[in-house]
């Protein structure tokens, strides 16, 4: 859409419909590369896109190569995602649907 004045609003309210997941690679102390957070987004609220946080890689250490040790945490928020998965007919894995509670499931 280059060439085209298009309103900061419009452009963000785009990127948020277009995109689900955001994945967080943070470089370490260690120099290695790792994720550190996965989050969706859920939306909008008035000019600003919302996210929320699904997963969390916790640091507890360095081994004795001095490589960052640590792992991840759920946010224990069912991700809506996960909802969107079921509308469609689909099941998410096992690994993953385990971890949230069903609270958030529609009755079949």
């Amino acid at each position: 859409m280059a060439g085209y004045d298009l309103p900061v609003r419009a452009i963000r309210a785009q990127i948020a419909s277009a995109l689900n997941v955001v994945v967080h690679v943070e470089r370490l102390r260690d120099g290695t590369r790792k994720v550190v957070q996965i989050s969706e987004i859920i939306g909008m609220e008035e000019e600003v896109i919302t996210m929320q946080e699904i997963f969390r890689f916790t640091r507890t250490g360095f081994d004795t190569e001095g490589h960052v040790i640590g792992r991840f945490a759920a946010s224990g928020i069912r991700p809506r995602l996960l909802e969107r998965l079921d509308e469609l007919g689909l099941e998410a894995p096992p690994e993953i649907a385990s971890i949230f509670p069903d609270s958030g499931r529609r009755a079949r």
